[in-house]
This record gives structure tokens, sequence and C-alpha cells, in this order.
């Protein structure tokens, strides 16, 4: 941050360059008074510029939420807990029956989850979260009274850190897939006081309303799919044993409409190889509401339908206008090519509306 007669010794200074993923640096009070004394005029993907004269961002700037939402992300970074600065020790994870384990996160929610699972679950009993990174990432874009969509949703580690970050003036629309997995999510979204903010949708999301195969994981239970070759491929390479059934399936743009959605702020859609068809099925919502957009990208995914990921980046980038990023450490990102994404593994992407 450079430094201006608002924070301390700043008298003379033009302007102030704040980085978004550092905001924690930066005392409050310090914060609080350059945005008093200063104006927004810039803005990009890392950085916001604050001069004291110019024409302030207007609403329509994809990269500033306003100065309320710098606030809150300065709040909500100065909030995160470190396991070796905690004021007061989580609660210890507790075997609570029917395969059940009750836990608190870093974040202090509370979450019944499934013991058997080895994907999620023993990260947020050792650290209080799943992904770093990416939960920064999405504290970083959420503000009070914005929209969070969270397709795929599993337990509903995304889905309380969204409804805490939208308060309640804001909504939550969280969809999953599996049948006992969703009753977990609306049990957690229920015992953290988020009901009255946040709606949970059991069903599968595709391109069109109806049923379709499921493949449920033994253990792995962040992985589930719809995807048969996702399947066949955790059958081989990790020896999970794999169940299927028929769920119902709807799509996106359907639970959106039924659920009076004026806005969308934020589409998080991690659904292990079904993103295209998750995507068809968003259309009319995307093109309406431009969104942000969260998607895992992973190319082992699609090995026996290698196309799909050329249609996927195709419907992103050509049909539904959006440039693709890769997300990196300390909520930032960087551009990328498919080229990039289909010789790498795992990505977890941005896509800003064009």
């Amino acid at each position: 941050m450079s430094s201006s007669a608002g924070p301390p010794g700043t008298a003379t200074v033009a302007g102030l360059v704040l980085h978004k993923g550092r905001l924690e640096e930066v005392p409050g009070d310090v914060l609080v008074s350059a945005l008093d004394d200063f104006t927004p005029t810039f803005a990009n993907e890392v950085f916001v510029v604050l001069t004291r004269e110019g024409e302030q961002l207007g609403d329509d700037n994809p990269h500033f939420a306003g100065r309320d939402a710098l606030l809150t992300g300065a709040l909500k970074a100065l909030a995160r807990i470190e396991p070796e600065a905690e004021q007061r020790p989580r609660m210890p994870a507790s075997y609570v029956g029917e395969g059940h384990v009750l836990l608190e996160t870093a974040f202090g929610h509370l979450m019944l989850v499934d013991g058997a699972d080895t994907s999620i679950v023993p990260h947020l009993i050792r650290d209080g979260w799943f992904d770093r990174d990416l939960t920064d990432f999405i504290l970083s874009l959420l503000a009070p009274g914005m929209t969070f969509i969270d397709v795929g949703a599993n337990f509903g580690t995304y889905t309380l850190i969204g409804a805490g970050a939208v308060g309640e003036t804001g909504q939550v629309i969280a969809v999953e897939a599996v049948p006992e997995i969703g009753t977990l999510l609306f049990e957690n979204v229920v015992m953290n006081g988020f009901a009255p903010r946040t709606t949970v949708a059991q069903c599968a999301v595709g391109d069109e309303p109806g049923t379709i195969t499921f493949y449920e994981f033994s253990t792995r239970r962040g992985g589930n799919s719809a995807v048969a070759s996702v399947a066949e491929a955790a059958q081989a390479n990790y020896g999970e044993t794999v169940t299927t059934r028929e769920v119902e399936c709807s799509t996106l743009d359907t639970i959106i409409a039924q659920n009076n959605v004026s806005r969308i702020d934020l589409m998080k859609i991690d659904v292990e190889g079904y993103e295209y068809a998750a995507l068809l099925g968003a259309r009319q919502s995307i093109k309406k509401h431009r969104p942000r957009l969260i998607l895992e990208w992973l190319p082992s995914f699609h090995e026996t339908q290698p196309e799909t990921m050329r249609k996927l980046w195709a419907l992103l980038v050509d049909e539904l206008g959006y440039d693709l990023r890769r997300i990196e450490r300390g909520a930032t990102t960087r551009p990328i090519t498919f080229d990039e994404l289909a010789s790498s593994g795992h990505s977890d992407l941005l896509g800003e509306p064009k």
C-alpha cells in the first residue's frame, strides 16, 4: 500500500494502491480512513487504486464491488483463524452415531459430516477448512447483500462460508445430488442459523430435467460424479467401491427461477466432470445475471471424451462471453489458455464476464 490527511503520514500523497489479496496486512483504522479520504478510480483482478481526484468507479465495474466490500474483505481477512493464533480452541470432532461426525470449522460453523469420507472430512477435522486458497478467494468475492450459488455443495463447506459472507440481506442456493449428503447439508444450514437466507436443492443439475445415473464412492464422498469414466478411474486408481443410483436432475435455470433470484454475484460449480451439462442448463441465468463463475477443471475427467473439454471452453468463452483465469495463492488469478489447461493437472478457474 502506498501512503495519503487520512492515514498517518499521507497528507501529501496523491494516491494509494491496495492489493486485494493482502488487505489483512493493512491496519483496519488505516483502511477505513483511506476509504474516507480517497476515491476508488481504478481496479483490476489484483489491485484497487484510490486517488484524491478522478471519477469514482461505477457499479458496473466487474473488479470493484464497492467501498463496503473492501471493508468487509479486510475485516474477514482479519477475522480468519490461524491455528497458532486461535483465541478459542475449536470443539473436538465427535462421533454422534449413524456414521456421522460433528465438527467445528475454523470459521465457527458446526457441521455434521459422513465419518467414512476420506476426501474432505479429514481436512475439516484437522484444519477447520478444506482448500484454504479457494476459501480465501471465495471470501474475497462475496459481500453482504450478494447472491451465491453453490453447485456440488457436498456437506456445505462453502455454502456455510458463503451464507456468513452475504449476511442477512443476501441469498444462497446450495445444490447437492446425493440424498444422504443433501440431508446433512440441509441440517448444517439449519444448525448454523442460515436457513432464512439459504435454499438447499437436493438434486443433480444438467442440461435437461429428468433422472440421471449417479456414481457414489464409499470413501471419497467429495468425488461422487455423474460421469462413468470418473467412477472407473476412482476404482482403478484408488480401489474405490462405487455404487450407482438414479437421482432426480433439474436445471440451474429452473432452480433459479423457482427461487425468485433477482441477482447472482457468484456461482461455484464443482460437479466432478459434469460441468458442461450443468452450464448448458444454466445459460439463461448466466446470460441474464452475468455472475462471476468458479469452476473446477481436471483433464482426467474427460479422458474418454476429450472433445468435451473443447466444448466446455467454447461454451464459456465464445457463447457465454467469459474470460477464464486460473486461481492462484493469495486470492489472485492469472490468465490461462486452453492448451495450458488441457495439458495441466487440477485447476480452479475464475470466469469473469467480458
